[in-house]
């Protein structure tokens, strides 16, 4: 088990206890995104992450979008409770920007690893 002050186990907790709605983890590649998961799924066990068309994976009933650094996917009109952005991603401003404000929710982070 990672120690108490990891980005991924203070993640992991807002998920589980934070403000309803959907969530969003950004890694740096497509393998990232795997690695991501297979690290989620080993701390909450394989039968508690379910992978959803391959952008987006299910957690404690809360869909969590995933997406490249070097592929964004649109945050126009999303409302996130919160976000995830793995050490390896390299965010243009404009994106960080868009990606605070779509994180508008009262308690709704933006994690970084």
């Amino acid at each position: 088990m990672p120690p108490e002050d990891d980005v991924l186990v203070k993640f992991l907790r807002h998920a589980a206890y934070g403000p309803p709605g959907d969530l969003l983890i950004v890694t740096r590649c497509r393998r990232g995104r795997v690695d991501e998961v297979a690290e989620i799924a080993s701390l909450l066990g394989a039968d508690n992450v379910r992978c959803r068309h391959g952008e987006q994976i299910e957690f404690f009933g809360r869909r969590v979008l995933l997406c490249n650094d070097d592929e964004p996917i649109r945050l126009r009109g999303m409302t996130l409770a919160g976000a995830l952005i793995t050490a390896d991603a390299q965010l243009e401003q404009r994106f960080e920007d868009e990606l605070r404000h779509r994180c508008i929710k009262p308690g709704a982070p933006i994690f970084r690893a």
